[in-house]
């Protein structure tokens, strides 16, 4: 058998793993895009790393050594193991959640297929292979944003599944370009064709109006500018130009661009306003942006974090406990469940600690020196030397405000091992073969060992999430399609049953469809509605015991009791209340569990002890509008109209007036004008966005506005907003001819 067929096929897996994990899709509740990207990844490393080790068998040129790069890629997975095993989660370090999947085992696939680049693509040729490749790959990416761009309203997300993502994956890729083009010392057809995808990629960044990428760009050009100035042969021609030309409108670019840039944030702060859309919003670094703002406030979470584990730190993926745990009411305004700190500073140190964070700096320490060390011994071409700088100082300047997905990853990789192959250096290999039967009994023996560990390491990474997430991505269609709660319940079971740590997001879904249910204000019996219920709080009741520590799962299953009180018993808000007592301890600074311990004790009748909960989120966050909202419910309901009258005015003349728990609580204590009043307001922004509402949901809520005006006694305003239903929705004729009979007998 021969080696070199050996290395083809190993070579062909990585060109595939390149080209597919950025490209692959699958979306769907069960499906992100991170799951499958991720899970290809973990196949196609496996069963590689499988024949790889026939050919370290087979042939020991073909086997690791040491250098600068494998070093600190091997320093920066050791810590990271240890920092999982000393974790507070050890079973999320490793596997992660299905929604990110980039875990512990994660790590060491990515630590598996630099071996792989680095010790079985070992000729100039395979190289240009593997940059078309991902060039290529980056450049279909890039056509689909741009047809993303110009065909729908939301951000470009391609094949990547986010803006970010994508803008992360594609913002390194563009120096790749820049590279092959810069390196021409004319204006060949290949300059033009370098720089048709240099305007490719940046048309793609401008449409995911991700600031992150254009920071990446800002931080590797920068670089690669600096590199130019100082280090760039002036004897030499770039593009078509003589670099003593072209070092000249080098340095007046890095000028006007600080001028330009320097001039928009502090002389023209709203000049920003003035730019198309797209742009507008890509360059919005203003530090009262709202993005900005929540940025700063996790990492101050994160640090205080940080700081009680500050070696090792939480453990990789644990994130969210540490977020919970040192939770700001500030934070109100964000999103309430954060499982990363946006940037790779604080990320790697709170969960790996600073020795963590200072290995992974390493691995791009170490690939940096390595290539620039061979660009001295003129081994590397400058222009090669300086766009690897500046896709490592561009992933670090990005990743300053988001982090690492299997798809930039996989970029990395790839320069971390460009610069391990020049250390390397390239060889003619020889053809290695089995020549007799000891040599034919060992190396079938380490391939059947090879088979059965891979296949194993396989069966748990990659078959079985796969599988249970089928299984649960069926069970969620049998309850959106209706084809039967018993039926969807046995598909959850059986996801569940493969045993996987994703197992908690197969149960979490089962609570998270029921919020969602009832939030779009579906329709189902009272039988399926208590079923579904029960069900998802045994769930949560499950991953409170998988995952302790989550207070996510502790706020679940305590609105999940609360809907049961609400429903059906209200004996469960004492349920309800346990479990929001828990998560108080758990996250005391979080203001929506007060305000859930409010709706508790409402429903037991304790409107003062609702009262001092309320109060003590406003104290906590008085510009929480969500606390303010729940008062002036909490008002209406106990007849409170001074502090009815207060909240109203904090409020003024704000849209978060026109809310249907607002409309309810009106309905509920009889003042039917009021509710009127607020259902007119709903219906008047409907029919101004009529674009984005459906006639169906329009004529629902006429309906509704139809039957408030009959309980006022407002005759002749309910019948034309039932003429006004029956014009939006033809099908509603009986129903609106039955209430209309029912008006005449007023």
């Amino acid at each position: 058998m021969k080696a070199n067929n050996l290395q083809k096929t190993i070579f062909v897996l990585i060109l595939a793993a390149l080209f597919f994990v950025p490209l692959v899709f699958w979306h769907g509740v069960f499906f992100p895009y991170t799951f499958i990207k991720t899970i290809l990844f973990y196949v196609i490393t496996e069963f590689a790393f499988a024949i790889w080790l026939l050919l370290a068998v087979a042939d020991k040129e073909y086997r690791p050594r040491f250098s600068a790069v494998t070093g600190a890629v091997a320093i920066f997975l050791f810590i990271m193991g240890i920092a999982s095993y000393a974790g507070v989660d050890v079973s999320r370090s490793v596997w992660s959640e299905y929604e990110r999947m980039f875990g512990f085992i994660t790590w060491l696939h990515a630590g598996l297929f630099f071996l792989l680049f680095s010790t079985t693509i070992q000729k100039e040729a395979e190289w240009r292979m593997v940059w078309k490749v991902v060039i290529g790959s980056a450049a279909l990416a890039a056509v689909v944003a741009i047809w993303q761009g110009f065909t729908a309203s939301e951000l470009s997300i391609s094949t990547i599944g986010n803006a970010a993502y994508l803008s992360s994956y594609i913002a390194p890729v563009f120096f790749l370009v820049c590279m092959f083009a810069l390196q021409e010392e004319h204006f060949t057809k290949r300059f033009w064709l370098y720089s048709g995808l240099f305007l490719l990629f940046l048309g793609a960044l401008v449409f995911t109006q991700a600031r992150a990428g254009i920071v990446g760009l800002l931080g590797g050009g920068g670089i690669a500018m600096l590199l130019f100035l100082f280090f760039g042969n002036p004897q030499e021609r770039t593009g078509g130009l003589q670099n003593n030309i072209l070092k000249k409108y080098t340095g007046a670019a890095v000028i006007s661009i600080f001028l330009l840039f320097g001039s928009m944030m502090f002389f023209f702060p709203d000049g920003i306003s003035y730019l198309p859309g797209p742009f507008a919003g890509l360059l919005d670094f203003s530090l009262e942006n709202r993005t900005t703002t929540g940025r700063f406030l996790v990492w101050s979470v994160a640090w205080e974090g940080w700081k009680e584990r500050f070696l090792f730190g939480w453990g990789p993926e644990n994130f969210p406990i540490l977020f919970n745990m040192h939770y700001r009411p500030e934070l109100f305004a964000q999103e309430p469940w954060f499982d990363r700190a946006h940037s790779f500073i604080f990320d790697y140190g709170s969960t790996t600690g600073i020795a963590g964070l200072l290995a992974y700096l390493g691995m791009f320490g170490a690939a940096g020196s390595m290539i620039i060390r061979k660009w001295r011994e003129k081994t590397v071409p400058f222009w090669h030397m300086a766009m690897m700088c500046s896709v490592i100082g561009a992933h670090l300047a990005q990743n300053l405000f988001t982090f690492d997905t299997i798809s930039s990853l996989a970029v990395v990789l790839v320069i971390f091992s460009y610069c391990n192959f020049y250390q390397r250096g390239e060889r003619n290999m020889p053809v290695a073969r089995i020549r007799n039967t000891s040599d034919a009994q060992r190396f079938f023996a380490m391939g059947a060992a090879a088979i059965l560990v891979m296949g194993a390491v396989g069966y748990f990474a990659a078959a079985r999430p796969l599988f249970a997430n089928m299984s649960a991505h069926r069970g969620w269609e049998f309850l959106r399609t209706g084809r039967g709660d018993e039926a969807a319940i046995a598909k959850f079971e059986k996801s569940i049953s493969y045993g996987t740590q994703y197992s908690v997001d197969a149960r979490r879904f089962a609570a998270e469809y029921v919020f969602e249910f009832l939030k779009q204000g579906g329709k189902r019996s009272p039988e399926s509605i208590r079923l579904l219920l029960e069900y998802a709080i045994e769930k949560m009741t499950e991953n409170m015991t998988a995952e302790p520590k989550n207070v996510k799962w502790v706020m679940y299953r305590g609105e999940l009791y609360s809907l049961m009180a609400q429903k059906f018993d209200a004996s469960f808000a004492k349920k309800a209340e346990d479990d929001f007592m828990r998560a108080r301890d758990m996250s005391p600074g979080r203001p929506q569990i007060y305000l859930e311990l409010a709706q508790a004790r409402k429903m037991q009748g304790d409107s003062d002890k609702a009262w001092e909960y309320i109060d003590y989120v406003l104290r906590m966050a008085p510009n929480f509008s969500f606390g303010h909202l729940n008062a002036l419910i909490l008002a209406i309901e106990t007849g409170n109209t001074v502090r009815e009258a207060e909240e109203r005015d904090w409020f003024g003349k704000s849209d978060e007036l026109r809310n249907e728990a607002i409309r309810d609580a009106y309905f509920k204590t009889q003042r039917y004008q009021d509710a009127v009043k607020i259902q007119e307001m709903i219906v008047l922004f409907a029919d101004k966005e009529r674009q984005t509402y459906s006639p169906a949901y329009r004529a629902a809520l006429y309906a509704h506005l139809a039957a408030l005006y009959q309980y006022a006694n407002d005759i002749e305003n309910a019948r034309m907003a039932a003429y006004k239903v029956l014009e939006l929705d033809p099908n509603k004729k009986s129903e609106v001819e039955a209430f209309l009979r029912s008006l005449l007998q007023k």
